[in-house]
């Protein structure tokens, strides 16, 4: 390197301390201020029973986030067939094609995602917990009150965007005791998943074999969405770790604020939150980095669970068939939830996530033979109730090993940055759902073996790359974890 080269790299390193010294000395006063706010929240006597309530209001909140993610998928059919067979009247190849191209939106919305998830490691947990439950409730009224499809559109990209943060998981995680932690969240969402009946029992109550009632099964879980976001408002805390983590760092100096930030391995592992950060500081710790693949590997069966409605409703059943699946396979999935959390606390996530990974697609394989072979709606719900539980559990045991690998500061935007590799998996199934939907012809209905034939590699691919790479994170202190347990250290020379 010459000396002028040298020396404007000097000059270059000067000009970003002092650019960080401003910053940090402006921003003195404001961080104060929250530090009180913060201080205060944390001095706060917490009701004995505060832990139990609190998961009561989480359980609630799961459930508005469940029944947001399932109205769509199930919705779809109808809502294909008025908007775009009878309003635009296009076959139902091209309509399902048209459908898939503004789907592609929602994808670009999941990307999105990774640059709002971190706003909860600098601004808190509850203000978003909130806000994500009000925004769903918003999404379905729109959903409900769409006399046209563009206002359809709003509601549903609202939904695909706030499905994706799950705050409430982040809660719990926070929030239960760590010998217990995987059991918590389990149950959680286990009772969560029995309110995804609600869907079925919507659909028989509105729509009674009439499809185009389609949008009526909205309103109910939106008035509830909008009646928990406010007791969530009410009841909600702040979580201890991030009042601990942000605390302590409002309470340094200007002079160690500084000299943490001017570090370059100090500004990944201290910083607060965000997604770049994030990125940095998990492509340099292999456990979160081996976490990050098997989350694209596992992702190219996700257009599975957002296309049931419609594979059911292509394979020749009606309305009220379709009804009668929805109401089975809550409470199949439900039941294997609340046992998997369970065992995930006494068996390790690495056992538990390969298992719930077999029955995956174990459970769409029997589910594509049934509705192939015609079986009946109910058996057919069960095996929905299989995948869908060995797919969702298993991703959720992911992001349980992603908020156990990584310090408070990054918890929430290490989620947002598995999301863009997940976003991977998420294009292959897009590309795939598309090219089929407008090319296949009266094939369509054998679209559930196109998605079978993308899990069955993604899925093991993941279930490798976890068993193998891996390490296991049960019982872990939250408030100890600094994401770098798992690296491989330097063997020391023999004296």
């Amino acid at each position: 390197m010459s000396q002028d080269a040298f020396d404007e790299q000097i000059s270059s390193k000067e000009a970003a301390q002092e650019k960080i010294r401003a910053k940090v000395f402006k921003e003195e006063g404001k961080n104060q201020k929250e530090l009180a706010h913060w201080q205060k929240e944390k001095a706060k006597a917490k009701h004995p029973g505060y832990l139990w309530y609190l998961m009561l209001v989480l359980a609630l909140v799961y459930i508005v986030d469940e029944v947001a993610t399932n109205l769509n998928s199930t919705m779809q059919p109808y809502m294909i067939e008025e908007f775009f067979e009878q309003g635009l009247s296009l076959n139902s190849n091209d309509a399902q094609a048209r459908w898939d191209s503004y789907a592609a939106i929602g994808l670009l919305m999941q990307v999105i995602t990774i640059f709002y998830r971190p706003l909860a490691d600098r601004f808190g947990r509850k203000i978003f917990l909130v806000f994500n439950t009000l925004i769903l409730a918003l999404g379905m009224i729109l959903c409900y009150a769409s006399p046209y499809f563009p206002i359809y559109l709003v509601g549903y990209l609202m939904l695909v965007f706030m499905t994706g943060p799950d705050m409430q998981v982040v809660y719990v995680t926070e929030c239960a005791p760590k010998e217990h932690r995987a059991a918590f969240v389990s149950v959680i969402k286990g009772i969560a998943q029995l309110g995804i009946a609600l869907i079925a029992i919507g659909m028989q109550s509105f729509m009674k074999g009439n499809d185009s009632a389609w949008r009526q099964v909205f309103l109910i879980p939106a008035i509830m969405g909008f009646v928990v976001a406010f007791l969530a408002l009410l009841f909600a805390r702040e979580t201890d770790q991030f009042l601990d983590q942000r605390i302590a760092y409002l309470s340094l100096s200007s002079e160690e604020k500084f000299k943490l930030l001017s570090d370059k391995v100090s500004r990944n592992a201290q910083a607060q939150g965000g997604a770049i950060a994030t990125a940095k500081f998990g492509f340099r710790h292999r456990q979160l980095r081996n976490l990050f693949i098997a989350s694209m590997l596992y992702t190219t069966a996700f257009y599975a669970t957002g296309y049931y409605g419609q594979t059911i409703n292509n394979a020749g059943y009606n309305v009220t068939q379709l009804s009668q699946v929805a109401l089975v396979w809550p409470f199949v999935c439900s039941f294997i939830t609340i046992i998997y959390g369970l065992l995930s606390d006494r068996l390790g996530r690495k056992v538990v996530s390969t298992a719930l990974g077999g029955l995956a697609v174990t459970g769409l394989a029997l589910l594509c033979t049934g509705l192939y072979l015609g079986w009946n709606e109910y058996v057919n719900g069960v095996f929905l109730g299989f995948f869908l539980a060995g797919y969702w559990n298993w991703g959720d045991t992911i992001i349980l090993m992603v908020s156990e690998s990584c310090p408070t500061n990054f918890r929430s935007s290490a989620s947002g940055d598995q999301g863009l590799f997940a976003a991977v998996g998420y294009l292959v199934g897009y590309l795939a759902t598309i090219l089929y939907s407008k090319y296949a012809g009266a094939a369509l209905r054998y679209l559930d073996f196109v998605y079978l034939a993308l899990a069955i590699p993604g899925v093991l691919g993941a279930i490798l790359v976890i068993l193998f790479k891996v390490q296991e994170t049960k019982g872990i202190d939250l408030d100890q974890v600094k994401g770098d347990e798992w690296d491989e250290k330097p063997m020391r020379s023999a004296k």
